[in-house]
């Protein structure tokens, strides 16, 4: 009985472990992404509501420090200049950029879908590389392959990114973007997607928070520190609509078109090598080879050339845009020093959210199809290199 017994129990134990890995791939298989599961709007501006009210304080408190600093810079270490609390504003501003869209719902489906995406690359991979390992065993086993686990996870992913690609779309609609498919496509595939919708995200989480301050605003009546806070806030909206923007066009500037450039300059190195080989080749069939290259060369080349176009073009809306938002930040930082209560803040909050409106609409890119797909694929070869640091 007791032989019996330990026989039994590394079965039992084989067993359980079966049970938990069954369980697991049922889990994989049947659970929903965290985009499909959370729709709290709300709760949204809520959170933004706090994370702006706290932030904001310690912004001003900077732009006052830089008011009234007359050095510009300084040779003595630790020394408070204009420049130094501006850098100072700057890493605020960040912080509140981060604490405005780090739960936003479109960049975390976003992120989510390039997450799953990538994942069923590499079970596309594994399939591959099992259908070769059939291969080369027995030849008479190639379609054993069809039975790997792969399959259906991949079919679950390529479901839930389609899934996911709705809410994204349903989200973008309340943000006034109306996109088909093929325009959401389109923009997702370029490297400035995730720059283009933080920007217009926190001018929406902006107006819905200058909605409650126009709230607040009517319930204070004439308490002067109060319409200073909420004068306060407003400018730093405005400053962090223009540090946005700015940064937007330091990343074209500084990091996007040079990246583009070196790949340019490469490939025409390339091409002139390619040419050369090509012209000493004496068999046909590695002419053939080298012309293909240079044809693929070519596309490579004319894609790059059609994004550095691409991002001067949306690189010059959002400069138009820019323009608006500092006649904005103009208005709103003489109405804060000179502080005027009553209806002069109401007046001017509701400027603002209107002005944010009409930049939302200015600096929002054009967004046109790919009609050919072997420059989609190349444009996306080019978004994942430009990606890396």
């Amino acid at each position: 009985m007791r032989y019996t017994l330990l026989l039994l129990f590394p079965i039992y134990l084989f067993g359980e472990w079966l049970g938990s890995i069954e369980s697991l791939y049922s889990h994989f298989i049947e659970s929903k992404p965290y985009c499909l599961t959370r729709v709290d709007s709300e709760n949204e501006v809520q959170k933004s509501w706090g994370s702006f009210s706290s932030l904001s304080d310690e912004a001003l408190e900077k732009l006052n420090r830089i008011d009234e600093t007359d050095d510009e810079s300084s040779w003595i270490p630790f020394r408070d200049t204009k420049n130094s609390l501006k850098d100072d504003f700057n890493s605020i501003l960040d912080d509140l950029i981060l604490s405005l869209t780090g739960d936003n719902h479109v960049l975390l489906c976003l992120q989510e879908m390039r997450e799953i995406n990538s994942n069923m690359i590499e079970e596309m991979e594994r399939v591959v590389t099992e259908q070769e390992s059939n291969l080369i065993a027995d030849s008479n086993n190639a379609k054993s392959s069809k039975h790997s686990d792969s399959y259906p996870k991949i079919e679950k992913m390529k479901s839930d990114i389609e899934a996911i690609r709705e809410v994204i779309l349903n989200e973008l609609k309340l943000l006034g973007l109306n996109l088909s498919d093929k325009e959401l496509n389109a923009l997702l595939v370029r490297v400035d997607s995730d720059d283009i919708l933080q920007m217009m995200i926190i001018f929406d989480i902006s107006k819905k928070i200058i909605v409650q301050l126009q709230t607040l605003m009517s319930q204070s009546g004439d308490n002067i520190k109060l319409a200073r806070r909420y004068y306060g806030m407003n400018l730093v909206l405005s400053e962090t609509a223009i540090y946005i923007q700015d940064r937007y066009i330091h990343s074209i500037n500084q990091r996007y078109i040079p990246k583009l450039k070196r790949i340019i300059t490469r490939v025409k190195e390339l091409q002139k090598e390619t040419s050369k080989l090509l012209k000493n080749s004496q068999k046909n069939y590695e002419k053939d080879i080298y012309k293909k290259n240079l044809q693929s060369q070519s596309l490579t080349l004319d894609t790059a050339n059609l994004y550095i176009n691409n991002l001067n073009r949306e690189k010059r809306q959002v400069i138009i845009a820019r323009e608006r938002s500092v006649d904005n930040l103009h208005l709103t930082e003489n109405s804060y020093k000179t502080l005027q209560v009553g209806a002069n803040l109401l007046d001017l909050i509701k400027e603002t959210r209107e002005s944010f409106q009409r930049v939302m609409s200015i600096q929002f890119p054009e967004i046109i199809p790919f009609s050919n797909p072997e420059v989609e694929n190349r444009y996306r070869e080019l978004s994942k290199e430009l990606r890396e640091k």
